[in-house]
């Protein structure tokens, strides 16, 4: 029986848990808004993304969309009696 090595075990958490990436389409799926909307946040510099060509297009990781929500949170409470 072999043993696992270090380098086996990081190669294996890799594997197990790789990034989540999503396409501009996912994102704005997700949000509610256009596929243009998401690509001008990400020429803006708002939303993180990783660039793969004409065609591919963008990828953005499920981290960075999160903190691109959380950071535009209004910090309203919402109120429990809702007239």
């Amino acid at each position: 029986m072999q043993t696992m090595t270090k380098q086996d075990s990081e190669r294996l958490e890799t594997v197990a848990a790789p990034r989540r990436m999503l396409t501009v389409k996912q994102v704005a799926e997700e949000l509610g808004v256009g596929a243009f909307t998401v690509r001008e946040w990400i020429r803006d510099g708002e939303l993180p993304a990783i660039g793969f060509g004409n065609r591919s297009g963008y990828r953005i990781e499920r981290e960075d969309l999160e903190r691109f929500i959380d950071a535009r949170r209004t910090g309203r409470k919402v109120s429990e009696n809702r007239v």
